[in-house]
Order: C-alpha cells, then sequence, then structure tokens
C-alpha cells in the first residue's frame, strides 16, 4: 500500500476535481450522500477518525436566552455529541453493509499497524488547520492540540455510558425496556 500526502478539501471542491482520487478518509454515510462509494471498490477500515461537535451561537444571543435554557444547552453538550456520533455510525453500518454486497473489497488494519504511518502523514494536515483557524482570529495551534488531546483521551476511555436523553448506547442501540 502506498500512501501519499492527504489534502483537505471542502464539499465544493470535490465536485471541481476529476479522476484524481485514488483514496478518501471520511464516514461512510456522508460518503454515499456525496456519491463517492459510486467511484470507489476499495476501503480500508481503521479507527482513523477524531470528529467534534460544536454549538454556534452568537454571544448577544446566548446571553440573550433564559439560564434555564442555557443550562439544557450546556447538560446536552455530551449527549448531542453522542446523538451525532451515533447517527454516523448507524448510518454507516447500512452503508458499509450494501458496500459488502455489492462486492467491494476491504482491508482491516490491525490495531496498531500502520498508526505511526498514517499519523505522520496527516501531521501536516494538522498544522494546515491550525493555521486557518488562526488566520480567522483563533488560537490554532491551542484548539488542534486540544483536540487530538480529547481523541488520545477517548481512545483510551471510550463512552459506553447509556444516554437517558436519547435512549441509545455508545453504539447507537435503543433501549428494549
Amino acid at each position: 500500500m502506498q500512501l501519499r500526502y492527504p489534502i483537505d478539501l471542502t464539499i465544493e471542491e470535490y465536485n471541481e476535481q476529476k479522476a484524481w482520487e485514488h483514496a478518501e478518509l471520511d464516514h461512510y454515510a456522508p460518503l454515499r450522500s456525496w456519491k463517492l462509494t459510486d467511484v470507489t471498490q476499495g476501503h480500508t477500515m481503521g479507527n482513523f477518525m477524531v470528529e467534534t461537535f460544536v454549538w454556534l451561537m452568537n454571544k448577544k444571543k446566548w446571553e440573550s436566552l433564559p439560564a434555564d435554557v442555557q443550562k439544557v444547552m450546556e447538560e446536552l453538550g455530551w449527549s448531542m455529541t453522542m446523538l451525532a456520533a451515533h447517527t454516523l455510525v448507524n448510518e454507516g453500518d447500512w452503508v458499509i453493509d450494501a458496500l459488502k454486497k455489492r462486492g467491494d473489497a476491504f482491508y482491516y488494519i490491525k490495531p496498531g499497524e500502520l498508526r505511526d504511518t498514517w499519523q505522520t502523514l496527516f501531521l501536516p494536515q494538522y498544522g494546515a488547520h491550525a493555521e486557518m483557524l488562526s488566520k480567522r482570529g483563533m488560537d490554532g495551534k491551542a484548539i488542534v492540540d486540544r483536540t487530538l488531546a480529547l481523541s488520545e483521551e477517548t481512545a483510551k476511555n471510550p463512552s459506553n455510558m447509556f444516554d437517558d436523553w436519547w435512549k441509545v448506547s455508545r453504539m447507537g442501540k435503543l433501549d428494549k425496556k
């Protein structure tokens, strides 16, 4: 397997590319939505993804919300993160099943296998992302460093808690009670 330097593209830039893409690193649910599964036949499966979930709101609007509404939103932060993850996992599962039925090839990276190689290849992406954030007036390096630290922490201590609000566990299975 030859690994090349990854580049980051917006969804608009995907549509501008012609016959260049050799690989894609993303969740399977959006890959299907973007029709990229129409042009792929091989898939490398590994625990690569680092995702964040963000509530965005104008500070003035946030401050205008009643305290009880702010409290609910703060309490739902973790829960919404889990729901977003469950949705990607669950929708991705049926996309993967459909690709297997279609006859696509799957290569499963064993834990630790090629991890250092993948991480080394992606280091420039982290720097580029930090630089882009810094140009927008944020502390890009601090944001990327914190995201990577959270990724390592989560890898060591994955959440298995059951979420009472959405009635799902880590993998999104409904409560059968």
